[in-house]
């Protein structure tokens, strides 16, 4: 059976090590994106415009913009120039919803941490 993608890939030629290798690489380097503490908190604001991250992380443009696109990508966000929004992407829910629930299951475990 077939497993080809919207770009013509056919998935079930490719070794499964090197799928795996590849995707464990982009989830590790997500993670690495997403996790910053400005990053996080850009990707908490979603939906928005250049102009709220800036005001809200006390950043100027340039140094936001690089965030940005640095969140875009590795998939977390998705960005329209030409209407100056800034989106939410489906990894963006997926990544949140992980970290908030290893948030709390590091605060169950805290006390036993201490």
């Amino acid at each position: 059976m077939q497993n080809i993608d919207k770009k013509g890939i056919d998935f079930s030629k490719v070794d499964k090590s090197l799928f795996e290798n590849v995707t464990k690489k982009v989830t590790l380097n997500l993670f690495r994106c997403g996790t910053d503490q400005t990053n996080y908190h850009i990707l908490e604001m979603l939906p928005c415009n250049i102009k709220e991250i800036m005001k809200d992380t006390n950043l100027t443009k340039m140094p936001a913009n690089r965030r940005i696109n640095e969140l875009e990508k590795v998939g977390l966000l998705m960005r329209n120039r030409y209407e100056g929004k800034i989106n939410p992407t489906k990894l963006t829910e997926i990544f949140l919803r992980t970290f908030q629930s290893m948030q709390q299951d590091i605060l169950k475990e805290l006390p036993n941490l201490l």
